[in-house]
């Protein structure tokens, strides 16, 4: 490689900022809201199994129960049917999953990508863990409740 080509790189590798990782993903919203934001997350990444309509067949051997949670239809904001408690007579949408009235979120735990070995987190492994992004999403959501502590639509 001659000289000026070389100096020629070096010049434009000094020209242009680095590229850091976190500009690759979009900045995440100040107030993300169900529809708009959270909502293409859990399609993508939950929906697989938290679909009301999806009844899985497998059976945990060590519980006896269904290996496809039963709970939080992400698919859907709002909870249908009697959900003064939650049982078969409440479909659980992803409102009530999020703010447990008297516990507080179900999800945050489960959706921190830094849990990556806990068995408990969502989506489960082998499946990858949500990114930073999705993750920061849907934590900015839960925390952004209103004044009633349901979730904002």
């Amino acid at each position: 490689m001659s000289k000026a080509l070389l100096a020629s790189v070096f010049a434009l590798a000094a020209a242009v900022p680095a590229i850091s990782l976190s500009g690759c993903s979009p900045e995440v919203p100040a107030n993300p809201t169900y529809a708009k934001d959270v909502k293409p997350i859990f399609m993508a990444r939950c929906v697989r199994c938290h679909d009301e309509t999806f009844r899985g067949e497998e059976i945990n051997p060590m519980t006896g129960n269904p290996i496809t949670p039963a709970i939080c239809h992400l698919n859907r904001y709002e909870s249908m049917g009697d959900c003064t408690t939650v049982g078969p007579a409440c479909s659980v949408g992803a409102s009530l999953c999020a703010n447990i009235p008297g516990s507080g979120s179900y999800m945050a735990p489960k959706v921190d990508p830094a849990v990556e070995d806990d068995p408990a987190r969502m989506p489960p492994p082998p499946a990858p863990a949500l990114n930073d992004y999705e993750s920061a999403v849907i934590n900015r959501w839960l925390t952004n409740l209103d004044p009633s502590g349901a979730p904002l639509p």
